[in-house]
């Protein structure tokens, strides 16, 4: 939601009344770099009908009008971030405010002011992750896009802004009477030295080396033909794809009732086309006690960073939202999964490595 915001405050100011483009972004980053100094830490009240009620003690209705003179557009509108029927399920499980930090290292995420699991990045990620974009955007072939051309546009004109910013985001959210405990027991939002301690100790690494279980895969996709003419890329692990085991099968009469298949695990066309397209020739996949870690082409993007203590407390923040004695909705059937998992995440070095046809 935060992300929404900034952004539509940067599209707003890229498109500032008749301004040159030029100087419009220079004026929206000299407005951001003073965001820091004005606001080391903006709290966001929400209402409780979903609407911003109140930003850094500024009435909505205020920054609205501010925002108006300026880029000609109001920056919170009539929008609802959050319906009441989410609002008053945070409220019955005790989630007071979330906390997000926009720093140079990264995006920090925290719940009643406990840390989890984080966006990271350093060197060029940040850029590698902009081209990729470009990559996989919408060109207006038949091949897979991820984003639209104004989409990934807004993410390139985001991304400098965001890693300049040294800001904290405070999203207040409203104690319902009707709803959970009443009076609640208040809970302090993280000060701005918590914030930078755990960049800090998130820039350290891990301490002391610890016995992690290793395991290296490799899986690489190779083309099936048939009569001569190539139909899709299929996977292929330890020289065997899933076609050569099929036969395999078949070979050694395992399966004379015809009943016994092996999937192709076949790409999707779409996917291939684009990766043919755009020269993507490996991913990579690597859970280290730091974090996760992914690469294209050899090129890091940015990383979900964490420590023991941000999976023990994503692994306690699961059990506050769905207890165990509940009944889990639907889209949550994958909650039990990794609130048991989590906790022991930073126990395993593992690196999957992803090869893909040159042509």
């Amino acid at each position: 939601m935060v992300l929404g915001l900034l952004g539509t405050a940067i599209l707003a100011g890229c498109s500032a009344g008749g301004e040159p483009k030029g100087e419009a972004e220079g004026k929206l980053e000299r407005v951001l770099e003073s965001l820091p100094v004005l606001f080391p830490t903006v709290p966001i009240e929400l209402g409780a009908d979903g609407r911003v009620a109140k930003v850094a003690g500024f009435p909505s209705k205020t920054i609205d009008a501010l925002a108006e003179d300026l880029t000609g557009n109001p920056l919170f509108g009539r929008i609802v971030y959050m319906d009441q029927d989410a609002l008053a399920w945070l409220d019955r499980r005790d989630i007071q405010h979330l906390t997000v930090a926009l720093q140079p290292e990264g995006i920090l995420l925290l719940v009643n002011g406990m840390p989890l699991p984080s966006l990271a990045w350093e060197g060029e990620s940040l850029d590698n992750l902009v081209d990729l974009l470009g990559k996989l955007s919408d060109d207006g072939s038949t091949a897979f896009h991820l984003i639209s051309t104004e989409g990934q546009a807004s993410v390139a004109a985001l991304v400098p802004a965001i890693s300049k910013l040294n800001l904290q985001l405070d999203i207040l959210l409203p104690d319902l009477p009707e709803e959970g405990a009443s009076p609640r027991r208040k809970i302090a939002t993280p000060t701005r030295r918590q914030v930078r301690s755990l960049i800090a100790r998130q820039a350290d690494g891990p301490g002391e080396a610890s016995a992690v279980q290793q395991l290296d895969l490799a899986v690489h996709y190779e083309p099936v033909s048939l009569k001569g003419k190539v139909t899709g890329w299929v996977p292929s692990f330890a020289g065997f794809s899933t076609v050569d085991l099929q036969r395999m099968l078949r070979g050694m009469q395992l399966d004379r009732g015809g009943k016994l298949k092996i999937p192709q695990l076949m790409l999707r066309k779409d996917l291939q086309q684009r990766l043919a397209l755009e020269g993507i020739k490996q991913a990579g996949l690597e859970m280290r006690e730091e974090g996760l870690f992914v690469e294209i082409n050899g090129k890091q993007l940015p990383h979900l960073a964490w420590d023991e203590d941000r999976l023990s407390n994503l692994s306690s923040l699961l059990e506050q939202l769905y207890p165990e004695d509940e009944a889990l909705p639907d889209e949550a059937l994958w909650v039990p999964a990794l609130r048991d998992t989590a906790p022991t995440l930073n126990d395993y070095d593992l690196r999957l490595r992803v090869g893909f046809p040159l042509n």
